[in-house]
């Protein structure tokens, strides 16, 4: 039996996925449940996994090559059997129409295993069977995956001293990774566009549906924002009474503190935990809160679930291996879907206010500024006290002025007595 290894669906949003990275090749023995490959989603890396075992008798989609959910990336064999031998490694994108052929075959996708009959199809030539040439060196050509180029691009290595690893000697991510120049050795200048005097740079698949997504919010949600001055005098005083005698890897965030009153004010107006689609209202049972993790080049939204049942330190421990997960680019599908509302964090920073894009299909998005020392009257004397700035980026589909502004209100009222949360 021969099984095609289908692109999966990695995300709910996710639409094509670009292989990273091959951590299985062309003959190796493939148990149910190990790790195919690396491939780039609109959200992280994630990790495509093998729903049989057998043998890895051909790879269809070479390293840095982009195809749509569902798309043939690779072919799993029972055994290798006579007639089945293992092939080289392809270097384009196949879909079904040019698969190896198989009278009969079955489909691995990610979400579950199923077993479907595909019709004869035709077995990639070979004049197929190699990357374009990148590069001469002596007068013989460089061949070199599409990640590899695009890597070497980015550093300014050329390709010409690097030495390929890969089968027929072509040059690999790990080569241009582990690539060391000797001393003296040139290195190749970046590409600079002359009329527009700045380099190219090609977006990552995260950062292009970044840019998608955010053009859609802005252009499809009718955004309008709420903003109220808070004081964070008493809420400083709780994380400092969590944190006391505890180590420092182990303390409370702030951020963890917030989610849980975030969680509060939901419970109680249920019109900001909702989402609009197809003409509808969805009010959601679930208090989902995601909350956003800046990356090198881009940034995810991780997702802690049912924070109203959750306290303060489970809710933080919750974070923790989100956050560690999301910054190796290793984020699971499940860390990063079914969101009801988001809080976005730029205080650290030290920015005071800014206005965050609402996160479909989210109502809102709380944006958080720097707590900042600041005379005010204070029990009718003037006094120093630690203000914030919250904005309330909301839908107004969902959510109208007045309800939007009671919610807010709430925020701040725990936020200032923040005692109440722990009753």
């Amino acid at each position: 039996m021969v099984h095609e290894v289908l692109m999966p669906r990695l995300s709910d949003t996710m639409e094509e996925g670009t292989i990273s990275r091959w951590l299985k090749h062309v003959g190796d023995h493939i148990e149910k449940g190990d790790v195919l490959a690396e491939v780039e989603t609109d959200k992280a890396n994630m990790d495509c996994l093998s729903f049989v075992s057998g043998t890895l008798t051909k790879v269809l989609v070479e390293e840095g090559r982009t195809v749509k959910i569902g798309d043939v990336i690779a072919v799993v064999a029972d055994e290798v059997a006579e007639g089945i031998a293992p092939s080289a490694q392809a270097p384009s994108g196949v879909s079904h129409e040019t698969a190896s052929q198989a009278p009969t075959t079955t489909a691995i996708a990610a979400e579950g295993v199923t077993t479907q009959s595909i019709s004869t199809v035709e077995r990639p030539s070979s004049s197929a069977a190699s990357s374009p040439p990148t590069a001469v060196k002596n007068g013989e050509r460089l061949f070199a995956t599409p990640l590899a180029r695009r890597l070497a691009q980015e550093r300014s290595i050329d390709l010409a001293l690097v030495k390929g690893s890969g089968p027929g000697g072509r040059i690999t991510r790990d080569d241009i990774e582990h690539f060391k120049p000797s001393e003296g050795a040139p290195i190749a200048a970046p590409a600079i566009p002359s009329e527009a005097g700045g380099v190219l740079k090609q977006l990552s698949r995260m950062q292009q549906v970044i840019a998608r997504r955010m053009v859609e919010s802005k252009t499809q949600v009718p955004h309008f924002y709420l903003r109220m001055d808070v004081d964070v005098q008493a809420l400083q005083d709780l994380r400092n009474a969590l944190n006391s005698g505890v180590e420092k890897e182990k303390q409370v965030r702030f951020d963890a503190i917030l989610i849980r009153m975030c969680a509060l004010a939901l419970k109680k107006f249920p019109e900001a935990n909702a989402s609009y689609r197809d003409g509808q209202f969805i009010y959601h049972e679930d208090i989902n809160i995601g909350f956003a993790v800046a990356l090198p080049n881009g940034l995810t939204v991780p997702v802690v679930r049912q924070c109203d049942r959750k306290g303060v330190r489970q809710i933080d421990e919750e974070m923790r291996p989100l956050i560690d997960r999301a910054r190796a680019g290793k984020s699971a599908t499940s860390d990063l879907e079914e969101s009801t509302f988001s809080i976005s964090n730029l205080g650290m920073y030290g920015v005071e206010e800014f206005d965050a894009v609402v996160n479909p299909p989210n109502a809102a998005i709380l944006a958080i500024g720097a707590a900042i020392p600041t005379p005010v009257v204070w029990n009718q004397q003037i006094a120093i006290r630690p203000r914030m700035k919250l904005t309330l980026s909301a839908d107004h589909r969902v959510l109208y002025g007045a309800p939007a502004a009671q919610f807010l209100q709430e925020i701040k009222r725990l936020i200032e007595s923040p005692y109440e949360m722990l009753l």
